[in-house]
């Protein structure tokens, strides 16, 4: 599958064969970003550094990133459509 992120970030999804467990986001860019993450099949995201939870609004999730920096989502809540 495809996941798209915009603002110039990166996405790459870990799953298993069920399901997917984690959402990686990537900024490279020298300026703070909010991209918007899409992934299928997912509704719910929780920071694994800050424990606080991203649900999807509108099919995506609005990720805010610092400059050059990599953020890491366990998948809280995963749907099945």
């Amino acid at each position: 599958p495809t996941y798209t992120a915009t603002q110039g970030a990166y996405v790459t999804v870990h799953h298993d064969k069920k399901s997917p467990k984690a959402v990686v986001v990537m900024n490279p860019c020298r300026a703070e970003i909010v991209s918007s993450v899409s992934v299928m099949k997912v509704d719910e995201l929780r920071d694994t550094l800050t424990g606080r939870t991203i649900r999807r609004s509108f099919g995506a999730f609005e990720v805010p990133l610092p400059p050059r920096s990599v953020r890491l989502f366990a998948v809280q809540k995963a749907s099945r459509s």
